[in-house]
């Protein structure tokens, strides 16, 4: 097992740089040179500019594209409302969708599914940018990746796994995703519905990330579900709401069975606090990190 004390972040700028001109700019990290190990055996891609000559594309506002067939126009850096239709109120049928600047290029992008605590339930998505990926991606122009962030109507809970991997489906349909790199993350009640679905549905992603969550008892039925699996456990040792005693009996048991997991471990921090790891960047290159072999591109 991989026990990490959290301490920083890395510079995501360089990941975003890597997406569009396929370099390693000076001082780039060791992750960083893992996603653009990542991107060699990827779609063929435009000649890069030359180096220190900006991208005109970089500097323009967010732009809006006829890009998928059937939907509104689609705007690049910037959360947009979607509607998945369910004739069931208390399924899951609104939702935000990111998508990241030069989506247009034909490269193949990765693709978080983020699934939001407790709080944030109801009928009015743009509560979903009080806290965690939404939150960030409000001013962040430059997120690399494709981002599918739901919302659980009132009184619900993140139960229905099936309905989450449908809407991932239709998201990737749409647009040019990476299959090799789908990942699923959350937080606090939404971090329960990564457990759930990363156990009803692994052969879907390449990395899951369930951060504050009340953590299921350790079970040998977990851990061959998740055998091929990367786990990142995010917890704070003075979590109030979901104990960090669960967390890190997960881990042990994920770790004896065998499974590839990392236990992030944020020293004195209560529930709330971790609300910070979407504001920083070392989390979203450790899934880069990752990528699921045996997918069609």
């Amino acid at each position: 097992m991989k026990i990490r004390l959290a301490l920083g972040t890395v510079a995501l700028v360089a990941l975003a740089l890597l997406l569009r001109f396929g370099d390693i700019p000076e001082g780039s990290t060791v992750l960083d040179r893992e996603w653009n190990d990542s991107l060699e055996a990827g779609s063929a891609e435009e000649p890069a500019p030359p180096h220190g000559q900006e991208s005109r594309e970089a500097t323009r506002e967010p732009r809006s594209l006829g890009f998928a067939g059937g939907i509104p126009s689609d705007t690049t850096g910037s959360l947009l409302p979607r509607d998945f239709p369910a004739d069931d109120p208390a399924l899951v049928s609104r939702y935000y969708l990111y998508l990241p600047a030069g989506i247009e290029s034909g490269r193949q992008w990765p693709l978080i599914l983020y699934l939001h605590g407790r709080s944030l339930r109801g009928s009015n998505l743009s509560i979903l940018t009080r806290y965690g990926l939404p939150a960030r991606l409000q001013n962040d122009r430059s997120f690399p990746f494709v981002v599918v962030a739901p919302q659980l109507p009132g009184g619900q809970s993140w139960t229905d796994t099936g309905r989450l991997a449908r809407l991932v489906e239709d998201v990737a349909a749409r647009y040019p995703i990476d299959h090799t790199r789908i990942y699923l993350i959350g937080y606090s009640m939404g971090a329960g519905g990564v457990w759930r679905t990363a156990i009803d549905h692994p052969e879907m992603f390449a990395a899951a990330a369930p951060t504050a969550a009340w953590t299921p008892d350790p079970d040998p039925e977990v851990a061959r579900a998740l055998r091929d699996l990367p786990i990142r456990i995010d917890h704070g040792t003075a979590d109030e709401v979901a104990p960090f005693a669960r967390a890190e009996a997960m881990a042990e048991a994920l770790e004896r069975a065998g499974v590839d997991v990392t236990f992030s471990v944020y020293p004195g921090a209560d529930h709330g606090e971790l609300t910070r790891i979407y504001k920083e960047d070392d989390l979203f290159a450790w899934l880069l990190s990752h990528r699921r072999e045996g997918q069609a591109r």
